[in-house]
């Protein structure tokens, strides 16, 4: 059973870790994007309000990714209470990077007993 246990953390880990990859993708080129935006319009010489509509766009698809990012670590952070509850806790799966001792403020959700 404990094999099982493991072999299903070792599945869902890679995915876990794709998935924060993805949104640091997304996030890092919704910034170039913006930065873009600004940079080619005045390149172009054009008035501060040209584009100003599409600016604000992007601006708040980056803020829907942080969003989504302060999630994915939330749900990295209660996939870490799984693996205890299934009796893995000392398993440690990942890149070998240090995890700083955060706790992401609730929102709106509670747990279920």
């Amino acid at each position: 059973m404990l094999a099982k246990r493991r072999k299903a953390m070792d599945a869902v880990a890679p995915e876990l870790f794709a998935m924060e990859s993805a949104i640091d993708d997304a996030i890092l080129q919704s910034t170039r994007l913006t930065a873009s935006l600004i940079n080619e319009r005045r390149n172009a010489g054009l008035s501060a309000v040209v584009g100003q509509d599409a600016i604000e766009r992007s601006s708040a698809t980056f803020t829907t990714l942080i969003a989504a990012r302060r999630e994915i670590v939330a749900t990295h952070e209660e996939l870490g209470n799984v693996k205890h509850q299934v009796g893995l806790g000392a398993v440690m799966v990942g890149n070998g990077g240090t995890k700083p001792g955060i706790v992401l403020p609730p929102m709106g959700l509670k747990a279920v007993s």
